[in-house]
């Protein structure tokens, strides 16, 4: 299942102040680098979110957010690793940020497209 495919249907819920959402409008200043996570997502390599332990201490330090994001869009963990025989909480947490990360690109691109 391509994650990065049915993210696009769905709009990042927050766009109320929270920490999550400061954080992301604080890496995400540029752009073209919106566009391309837009197009590309994660995958393509973005700062910040390439390591597993960049991944992993953001998502220990948004994890609240990040699953109150999910639950919003309908996806629970599970729907984020391609197998059911094994996965690890390592993947998971991976995931889900690039789920909200490339969400919240997606938005900020479809906004800047309605403005122009």
């Amino acid at each position: 299942m391509s994650l990065t495919l049915s993210v696009n249907m769905y709009t990042l819920h927050t766009h109320i102040m929270t920490d999550l959402y400061n954080a992301l409008c604080d890496r995400f200043d540029d752009m073209d680098e919106i566009k391309d996570v837009a197009e590309y997502g994660c995958q393509a390599g973005v700062s910040g979110f390439i390591y597993s332990t960049e991944l992993c201490e953001f998502f220990d330090k948004y994890e609240d957010e990040i699953e109150t994001e999910l639950d919003a869009l309908g996806i629970k963990f599970h729907d984020l690793v391609d197998t059911d025989e094994f996965y690890t909480l390592q993947e998971i947490k991976e995931q889900a940020v690039w789920v909200v990360v490339e969400t919240f690109c997606h938005n900020k691109a479809d906004a800047a497209y309605d403005v122009a």
